[in-house]
């Protein structure tokens, strides 16, 4: 009597834990968590510039922009995993600030963007006049941005060195980093005072303050009668 209405009791019990499990769980896979945990954080879509030079050995260095003081150009960012401790953020949720700062080297930006550590860096002082000014433009749905920047340095005033643009997205209620992952540096930068642009024979020569960019131009036809 007795066992059976222990038995009674358990088929019971099993009966209302099977009622009680929730129906159509489903659990993020291992990629998903782990993209959740990373955060979120910018990236660098493009950005302009009237003119581009290679530096370093035999031209195979790095890609330097060359821009005009005072001149604009672009920088687009996008934003990369928009949930962040399981809510949706995007653009028009934080403020975009930029700074000038020194050239950093590549490997020291992979090595910061890899840890999630924040990019060491100098930035560019000045007493009176800031060294860049920017207008930022953000897209309706938040995912992406556009600073427009004027840079107000020449690299021929700071030692030939190239600049990068530190763009961070911070919290409004605090200003302070949204986390890690929401900044980033645009490509080097050389600024010249400006651009002349002269044909000699079979090369156009930009030349600024401090500046030379040499670009081939296709030579004549040796059956052309004017040569």
């Amino acid at each position: 009597m007795f066992g059976a209405h222990h038995h009674h009791q358990q088929q019971a019990a099993g009966h209302l834990l099977h009622h009680q499990q929730p129906h159509n769980l489903t659990l993020p896979s291992l990629p998903q968590l782990a993209h959740q945990a990373a955060g979120p954080r910018l990236t660098l879509i493009r950005q302009t510039s009237p003119s581009e030079e290679k530096v370093g050995k035999d031209g195979g260095g790095k890609r330097v922009h060359v821009v005009v003081k005072n001149a604009p150009f672009t920088i687009e960012l996008g934003l990369i995993n928009n949930i962040h401790y399981n809510a949706n953020i995007n653009l028009h949720h934080l403020t975009l600030d930029a700074s000038l700062v020194y050239d950093t080297s590549a490997a020291a930006v992979a090595a910061a963007a890899a840890s999630g550590t924040a990019i060491v860096e100098k930035k560019v002082d000045y007493v009176r006049i800031k060294p860049l000014e920017y207008k930022t433009r953000v897209t309706d749905d938040g995912s992406k941005a556009t600073l427009e920047v004027r840079l107000k340095v020449l690299t021929s005033q700071h030692e030939d060195m190239f600049f990068r643009v530190k763009v961070q997205a911070l919290n409004p209620s605090t200003n302070l980093l949204h986390s890690p992952g929401m900044q980033l540096l645009s490509e080097p930068v050389k600024v010249c005072h400006h651009l002349n642009h002269r044909k000699h024979r079979n090369h156009v020569v930009i030349v600024g303050d401090g500046c030379l960019t040499l670009c081939l131009v296709a030579r004549r036809s040796s059956r052309n009668p004017n040569n």
